[in-house]
């Protein structure tokens, strides 16, 4: 998998700095850029193969919403490894924000915000949501019969039943 450099400093400021407007990108410092550099293309890497591995996505169509994996990137790098209790609240907020298609738009102004608030919530001692969308879909409202075939909901679902042990799906 090729990574883009925009996403590699894109990662470094959503986590350094919270943003990602191209003033941002511009202005990052070049110390942090040095420091940051092997530890966000491995975190972007260590995104995907979160996605795939626990969330399900066994190919990169599947692949519920892609621009999730930047915040989720930056997520992964503020946290480092073996945090369970952190990685439960990265889980949940990639959870909801697959269900209610919450990157399918306006993913840049989402992630500054979704990532400043994980950051207070991953740091936090607090279990209770902190994010405005988590559980803004009812799951018994959705229409399954009319779910459009790769619409992100359609690779959510078939993220899940991966997820869950499901191997074929014809029989």
């Amino acid at each position: 998998e090729n990574i883009l450099i925009i996403n590699v400093l894109k990662v470094i400021s959503l986590s350094e700095n919270g943003g990602i407007s191209k003033g941002e990108l511009i202005n990052l410092d070049t110390n942090k850029l040095k420091a940051k550099w092997k530890d966000a293309i491995k975190n972007i890497d260590n995104a995907y193969n979160r996605v795939n591995e626990i969330y399900g996505a066994f190919k990169q169509k599947y692949i519920p919403i892609e621009p999730m994996i930047l915040p989720l990137a930056a997520l992964l790098l503020h946290v480092g490894k073996g945090q369970d209790s952190k990685f439960k609240k990265i889980d949940r907020w990639y959870w909801n924000a697959c269900f209610c298609g919450r990157y399918s738009q306006a993913a840049n102004t989402r992630s500054e915000s979704d990532v400043a608030k994980m950051f207070e919530w991953i740091s936090s001692d607090k279990d209770q949501d902190i994010l405005d969308f988590f559980n803004s879909y009812d799951i018994n409202q959705i229409d399954f019969d009319n779910i459009k075939k790769y619409s992100y909901l359609h690779r959510t679902i078939i993220c899940l039943l991966i997820k869950s042990g499901c191997k074929d799906f014809k029989t």
